[in-house]
């Protein structure tokens, strides 16, 4: 008897663990409808695609083309060779960047992050002059 209740009380607890992996798993395919009040939008970097980025403003690995549009395709090209959306937007006072997490949950190294940083003025335009990208091991 007291078998039988212990063997119950540890199978709810592994069917837990597995409703919890498994709901986890399932939102994290989910994307994400954060209502942020971005000072910029994709359309306004996409305005600079032809802007060339300055040598010592450029740290990213496998791309001899320094312009912003390039930085933006492989951004874009390496999220759609993802299954999931790992593509974000971030602004910090008058400081922004496009970035591209390539870490999967499961992984504690061999995994980084690819970023397209620029600054804003006080008008929220983008300075041309500021774009940088940067390859994160």
């Amino acid at each position: 008897m007291v078998v039988k209740i212990i063997i119950g009380k540890i199978s709810i607890l592994f069917l837990g663990i597995a409703i919890g992996w498994l709901c986890s798993w399932v939102y994290s395919y989910f994307p994400s409808h954060n209502e942020s009040n971005l000072d910029v939008n994709l359309d306004d970097i996409f305005k600079f695609s032809n802007t060339i980025i300055e040598s010592h403003n450029y740290s990213c690995e496998g791309d001899d083309n320094r312009i912003v549009g390039a930085v933006l395709g492989s951004i874009f090209q390496s999220n759609i060779d993802n299954t999931r959306n790992t593509v974000s937007l971030d602004c910090f006072e008058n400081k922004c960047g496009l970035i591209f997490n390539y870490c999967k949950p499961w992984q504690s190294q061999e995994c980084g992050s690819r970023i397209l940083r620029f600054d804003l003025n006080n008008d929220d335009e983008i300075i041309p002059e500021s774009f940088v990208c940067i390859d994160l091991p």
